[in-house]
């Protein structure tokens, strides 16, 4: 009970604060504009997302608003997404520990990127699995025989077909995997898995 009283303390200052940083200092009567952040900024001038912020005689700012608020709106998105896959993200760091401790052991070179909104790591054998990369949340592991990064059309669909398993993840978040597994049972691997049909398919129309 003392924690909830001392966290109800806290709800009204929390809503104040998040209400200056979205909507900004021009929507309280007598704060000058100058005053409010960038944030505030984006969201105080109204915009259309086709037709470009609409004049207002209380900004000056040259800036563009809709682009800012764009900006905004993209980071929190990407929060959000690594919160949501927060668990198959761990599940992949953990993994990618695994690969590295398995390159060291046998002398193989292994690196660690960040592209395309997610982890990648490349140079391991993939000692759980046997494929030229396996993707859990927001972490992507090639295996050291592949080359994401080169300028074929192979490698493209490579990284294509991954990047689109990211953004699975990042839809279906923690029930990706019970989803992946229970369609694969189900399905008794007689035909292609939706999910893995649907990277193909973006990863085909993606490299041409």
């Amino acid at each position: 009970m003392e924690m909830m009283k001392r966290a109800r303390r806290f709800c009204a200052p929390a809503l104040v604060a998040v209400a200056f940083l979205m909507f900004g200092a021009p929507s309280a009567p007598g704060v000058p504009v100058n005053l409010a952040p960038s944030i505030g900024d984006a969201w105080a001038t109204p915009c259309d997302a086709e037709a470009g912020p609409e004049p207002s005689h209380e900004i000056t700012d040259t800036n563009d608003p809709c682009g800012e608020r764009r900006r905004i709106l993209d980071f929190l998105r990407e929060v959000l997404a690594w919160v949501w896959t927060s668990v198959n993200t761990a599940l992949g760091l953990i993994y990618g520990a695994i690969g590295a401790v398995s390159a060291w052991m046998n002398d193989l070179t292994y690196s660690v990127s960040y592209r395309d909104g997610a982890v990648q790591f490349r140079g391991s054998e993939l000692p759980l699995a046997r494929a030229n990369a396996i993707v859990f949340g927001n972490t992507i592991h090639y295996h050291r025989n592949v080359d994401p990064n080169g300028n074929s059309r192979e490698s493209c669909v490579l990284r294509e077909h991954e990047a689109h398993h990211v953004f699975q993840y990042r839809r279906l978040g923690p029930f990706f995997l019970p989803v992946y597994i229970t369609v694969s049972v189900v399905m008794l691997f007689q035909r292609e898995h939706p999910l893995e049909a649907s990277a193909e398919a973006h990863a085909q129309a993606a490299c041409p």
